[in-house]
């Protein structure tokens, strides 16, 4: 043994028929080496695993079970590249009773699901009645409020509120439909002389100062 390694190591074999390492055998260098073949008087294969041979330059390389220090000696002086190559990242399979993330925390409420609805429903009717800018949804304390309340569910984008949730309010309120529906001043609702008709909604009475 020379500079610590074998010294059959990088002797080339030109003429070996190479195996291919079992697929237990997960480290990367196998990727490149394989154990020399021959065959006997009959015919019959026989694997010398006492040594590997590169499949890129057919080099043979001194093996001891279990240890790739060699191989992989080999193919940093020699094939560098081979090293540098990244190796696709195999995902692994849960074990049998193992649980995902998304079966233990519960897969995200589609925003089209009844409940989804229902909430974002919720909030823009909270928007509307106790006066709220649409900005709440970006909130710290709101946002962690309502995943509290439902963790599962995702909270709409604050143009989403504004275009879409508090518009159908104003509509199903008022009776507006068609064009005038589409484009009624959603910001009145949140003006504080604006009286609110919502059914469960407060009416200031003129003249008389606010609680607040």
């Amino acid at each position: 043994m020379a500079n610590g390694v074998d010294e059959r190591v990088d002797q080339l074999n030109t003429n070996c028929e190479i195996e291919d390492a079992p697929s237990t055998f997960k480290a990367v260098v196998w990727q490149h080496f394989g154990f020399p073949v021959s065959r006997n008087d009959k015919g019959e294969k026989q694997t010398d695993k006492r040594q590997t041979i590169c499949k890129s330059c057919r080099a043979t390389v001194a093996y001891n079970s279990g240890n790739t220090s060699n191989m992989r000696s080999h193919l940093s002086h020699h094939h560098p590249e081979k090293l540098r190559t990244q190796q696709p990242t195999v995902r692994k399979k849960p074990k049998p009773g193992q649980l995902t993330l998304t079966e233990v925390f519960g897969a995200p409420l589609p925003p089209n699901s009844q409940r989804a609805q229902e909430i974002t429903r919720c909030i823009g009717e909270y928007m509307a009645k106790d006066l709220r800018p649409f900005s709440v949804v970006d909130n710290s304390g709101f946002r962690r409020l309502v995943n509290t309340l439902e963790p599962k569910y995702a909270i709409p984008s604050r143009p989403y509120f504004s275009r879409t949730v508090l518009p159908a309010l104003q509509r199903k309120e008022y009776g507006c439909s068609g064009e005038r529906g589409r484009t009624f001043p959603t910001h009145k609702v949140f003006c504080p002389h604006f009286k609110p008709r919502f059914k469960s909604g407060f009416e200031r009475k003129p003249g008389k100062p606010s609680a607040w």
